[in-house]
């Protein structure tokens, strides 16, 4: 049961992590940047040679997105398996809180204790 109400604890960290971290403002860059090159590209008043300069540049600045974009969901992932580890480790939990991080259903209580989280937060927080 202890592994349990860990990994939860997890799961909460995990959100403060999503809120204290650029990830939706970096979502909407990458949004921004595709729409703004669909744009040039469907445009019939752009000549190709300059759609192919244009296109090198989105697709550079799409690649840094998707890849900044992706750190931070291994950071997010590897900062819950690290906690998690270090927890079994330290306090030797049973079922342990790998074990909990396994179960499917386990996973829906964590994202269920994580939205009582967030809901309580923007209640008492005022940002």
């Amino acid at each position: 049961m202890i592994g349990i109400i860990l990994a939860s604890f997890l799961g909460v960290v995990a959100t403060e992590y999503f809120f204290q971290s650029p990830f939706i403002p970096q979502v909407k860059a990458l949004l921004n940047i595709l729409k703004k090159s669909i744009r040039v590209v469907s445009s019939s008043r752009i000549s190709d040679h300059w759609k192919e300069i244009a296109s090198i540049y989105y697709a550079q600045k799409l690649m840094k997105s998707t890849i900044l974009l992706s750190l931070m969901l291994f950071g997010v992932l590897g900062l819950v398996y690290v906690g998690a580890l270090f927890f079994d480790w330290w306090i030797e939990p049973e079922p342990t809180t790998m074990d909990a991080l396994r179960n499917q259903w386990w996973w829906v209580g964590m994202s269920l204790g994580s939205a009582v989280y967030i809901y309580f937060r923007n209640y008492f927080v005022k940002n």
